[in-house]
């Protein structure tokens, strides 16, 4: 019985590590220069670069941002309308980024 338990707990920790390290290298991309090339000419540098701002403020404090609170803040600080910022979300695949943007 007592094997049984540590190949499931075995299991549990892979499976949380490889997710952890998922979402790592999705948080790692989200915030490179290389998401920003991607993206900035169909947002512009400032939107990209703002949003990256919010989402590593976000981390730095170790408190998730919320989609709907993100979006409030670029709609005031970059200009950009609702239609524009729910299309990126999309673009990027927004929820990769859970459980860092909820």
């Amino acid at each position: 019985m007592e094997n049984h338990t540590n190949t499931k707990e075995a299991e549990m920790s892979f499976v949380f590590s490889t997710e952890l390290y998922e979402f790592m290298e999705a948080m790692d991309y989200l915030l490179s220069k290389e998401f920003l090339g991607k993206w900035r000419y169909k947002y512009s540098c400032s939107f990209i670069t703002f949003f990256q701002e919010k989402v590593l403020e976000a981390l730095i404090k170790r408190k998730p941002i919320k989609k709907e609170t993100l979006k409030n803040i670029l709609k005031t600080k970059t200009k950009f309308n609702e239609h524009m910022i729910v299309q990126f979300y999309d673009d990027i695949d927004i929820t990769l980024y859970y459980p860092m943007i909820l």
